[in-house]
């Protein structure tokens, strides 16, 4: 495929994808971890200074601090308390870096063709939708994932083109 026809087509299927998600995030209601997460990040202040109090942390986990309240936090001090506001920074953006990123990785090691296919499944992917509008841990931890495992990989391609020099 031509470069400027597959840029096109990953344009349009992360435009499709971001207005999917949009419609998702206005359409479902807020669910109960998200409200929580919503009266954790009013009780949140950005105050680096201060001991580690200020930190958001899982009760569950102890010492888990929570991305996704302050990504919550964020949201909310831009936008608003709105559904938009909720869920823009804990679930929509990296939802979206999440699908440039697996569209990168898959493009690194497979291909253009396979790449852009891989996107177009993880893009209109019901489960994947509707989980990308909701507030929750999920895609900010995928998407830590995903920069790892791509920086990784990335890694492991140098070293084996090092090895193979030393080793010819």
């Amino acid at each position: 495929m031509k470069s400027k026809a597959v840029k096109i087509a990953f344009l349009i299927i992360l435009v499709f994808g971001m207005i999917l998600r949009i419609y998702y995030v206005f359409r479902l209601p807020l669910l109960s971890d998200e409200k929580e997460f919503l009266q954790m990040a009013r009780n949140v202040s950005f105050n680096f200074n201060s001991s580690l109090s200020w930190l958001a942390k899982d009760s569950l986990l102890g010492e888990n601090v929570m991305l996704s309240v302050y990504g919550i936090k964020s949201g909310v001090l831009l936008i608003g308390e709105s559904p938009l506001g909720i869920r823009l920074f804990s679930s929509l953006f990296p939802a979206i870096l999440s699908l440039m990123l697996i569209y990168f990785f898959v493009k690194e090691f497979w291909g253009q063709r396979i790449a852009l296919f891989s996107l177009g499944f993880m893009t209109f992917n019901q489960y994947y939708l509707t989980h990308s509008a909701i507030a929750t841990q999920h895609f900010v931890r995928q998407l830590v994932i995903l920069i790892v495992l791509l920086l990784f990989f990335r890694i492991l391609k140098k070293l084996k083109k090092m090895i193979s020099i030393f080793w010819e």
